[in-house]
């Protein structure tokens, strides 16, 4: 502890305890939460001005009070423009929910799964309302300069949705609360559902998570993981093992091969006058050796 430091430690290694890392994890998947509805609403915005530049559109004469189609029109060409709205926001739903399934793979599940189809729902008819606006501008401009008689194309509209310019909100408040975002406007919605659910059915791990932390030891005997926890006092450590002196021999017992080989050489015990014994790990006596027979005795 110094006079800079009264307390021992500085600002930035303060500790922070178990509230303080659940109210981060909270903010941080709130975070994560909203980063995927906001970007499925972007992919429906961008779906709207795609859908404006290669959808098809209807040519039509200019009239008194407003215009007509051309005559030799197809049945099918009015909901053209359904048919790409439709498939733009398919293409957009499983790109959608594959990016989550991806990016977010350490927050899978079924929150991430209701904020993509938020988005993707609020996304789709978000396209189609600027898409429809900025289509009206124009036609209006071309129509003013347009004489009667002339021809231009008509703006893009969907058919198979309950919304339309005269009323483009999403819900319908006048006798009960109604979603009005349905048909091709939901495609995307759709779209991100299944495909999310796909990935989900068949993912390895049951917690649809990437290489699942294993638990600890102490976690299993229920005892508080002192890994996670810094304010936690830290285990003591066994003191290392005393180092034992390796025994060195004698240099001229390790140079002299001949001490070694040869058997008859008396140890150190014997020249030290060391007592013998008949013990059979004991060194042996010379009388207890065997005499050599006398040359006499052979007969």
């Amino acid at each position: 502890m110094t006079a800079a430091q009264p307390w021992g430690t500085d600002a930035g290694s303060v500790q922070t305890g178990p509230y303080e890392r659940r109210g981060r994890g909270r903010r941080v998947t709130v975070a994560v939460l909203a980063a995927a509805a906001l970007g499925a609403v972007a992919l429906g915005l961008v779906v709207g001005q795609v859908w404006r530049l290669i959808a098809p559109r209807l040519p039509v004469v200019k009239v008194e009070g407003g215009y007509r189609y051309v005559g030799d029109a197809q049945s099918e060409q009015p909901v053209a423009a359904d048919g790409w709205f439709g498939l733009l926001g398919l293409i957009a739903g499983i790109l959608a929910a594959v990016l989550a399934w991806w990016l977010l793979r350490h927050r899978r599940g079924v929150a991430v799964l209701a904020m993509l189809v938020l988005g993707s729902l609020v996304g789709g008819w978000l396209g189609w309302w600027v898409a429809a606006r900025l289509e009206r501008a124009s036609f209006e401009e071309h129509y003013a300069a347009t004489p009667i008689g002339g021809g231009l194309e008509a703006p893009l509209s969907l058919n198979l949705t309950d919304l339309n310019r005269a009323d483009p909100w999403p819900f319908h408040l006048s006798e009960r609360i109604s979603v009005r975002v349905s048909g091709v406007v939901a495609a995307q919605a759709l779209a991100v559902a299944f495909t999310y659910t796909v990935l989900a059915g068949f993912a390895v791990d049951p917690d649809l998570r990437p290489n699942p932390p294993e638990p600890l030891m102490e976690d299993e005997l229920g005892e508080p993981d002192r890994t996670t926890d810094p304010a936690s006092p830290l285990p003591a450590t066994d003191p290392a093992p005393p180092v034992r002196a390796a025994y060195r021999m004698p240099p001229g017992r390790a140079t002299d091969p001949t001490r070694a080989a040869d058997p008859t050489r008396a140890t150190d015990s014997t020249r030290a006058g060391a007592p013998f014994s008949s013990a059979p790990d004991g060194p042996a006596g010379p009388t207890a050796a065997p005499e050599p027979p006398s040359p006499g005795a052979t007969g």
